[in-house]
């Protein structure tokens, strides 16, 4: 899927993503701030997506997410469906249509709805806050950025790919004084590879 890394000049028209989220397990009660997380979170990738001109219009329109704060079976489920790997993982994105796709459809103002799904999984979230030494509501705010920028056609296929997107989600979490999620990650494979 191409990315629409591509600026388009911009414009004074305004593109708001509007977040309906889903709880479907009970769980996420211990962590009462995730939905006002969540929907930080999409409004920071929409305004980064916005002032970029990376998601052009001729009007002002709103652009619906629908995000499922699930767990790790139902994830599981889709995983498995989806992506034919049988377990949970962390978060996972569908865009309603390919980045170049939806690019074309806003550039011809014949688009205005559901841009995407998206589901978290709380026990991979915490499992990994843990084992990561990281905040929980920390964690959650990157992996929304991470997912919202999955559904716009970033991806993490090749390093030019995954630095780009890396870069971008570094910026936005530093603005709320969120540490570079990536750090721990480089460090523990610059020291997976010195072992070897």
């Amino acid at each position: 899927m191409e990315s629409l890394l591509e600026p388009s000049p911009s414009n004074s028209r305004r593109v708001t993503l509007i977040p309906s989220i889903d709880c479907t397990d009970s769980g996420w009660n211990n962590h009462p701030d995730s939905h006002s997380i969540v929907v930080r979170g999409v409004a920071q990738v929409g305004d980064y997506l916005q002032q970029a001109g990376i998601i052009p219009s001729a009007r002002s329109i709103e652009l619906g997410l629908d995000i499922v704060l699930g767990n790790d079976h139902g994830v599981r489920d889709l995983n498995r469906l989806w992506r034919g790997q049988d377990r949970p993982t962390n978060v996972l994105s569908f865009p309603s249509l390919e980045a170049d796709e939806l690019a074309e459809a806003m550039a011809a103002d014949s688009f205005d709805g559901h841009c995407g799904d998206i589901y978290l999984a709380l026990e991979t979230i915490e499992r990994e806050a843990i084992e990561q030494n990281k905040n929980f509501a920390d964690h959650l705010h990157h992996l929304t950025i991470h997912s919202v920028l999955h559904i716009f056609g970033f991806d993490h296929h090749d390093s030019a790919e995954a630095l780009a997107m890396e870069t971008i989600e570094i910026n936005l979490l530093q603005k709320f004084g969120i540490a570079n999620p990536y750090e721990l990650t480089h460090l523990e494979s610059n020291e997976d590879k010195a072992a070897k």
